[in-house]
């Protein structure tokens, strides 16, 4: 809403991020227990509410493809990630099986 209100991408999540902390403070000074309907008037269950569009995971048969391309000499993990239109994260936890680091 910030960013169709005219607002610079970092400026409406300087101002999300804010609301989101005015909102916990208050959860936490209050004792009251955080609801996104009274923090932000807004119902995810209800019909027509955006949802968060994943990326789908790779398929086996394109996971076999990533690493087919991968054992070429030469090919990096970002060309390949490109190539499918995934990220760098996908390849490395689907195609290579590393775990994500924390």
């Amino acid at each position: 809403m910030r960013r169709t209100a005219g607002d610079a991408h970092a400026t409406a999540l300087r101002k999300l991020g804010r609301k989101i902390l005015l909102c916990l403070y208050h959860c936490m000074a209050s004792g009251m227990p955080y609801d996104d309907a009274a923090a932000f008037g807004y119902d995810p269950a209800a019909t027509g509410a955006p949802t968060l569009q994943r990326q789908r995971p790779l398929d086996e048969m394109e996971i076999a493809h990533a690493r087919d391309i991968l054992a070429t000499p030469g090919t990096t993990i970002t060309a390949t990630a490109r190539a499918f239109g995934a990220s760098t994260q996908t390849i490395y936890r689907h195609v290579l099986g590393r775990p994500r680091a924390r």
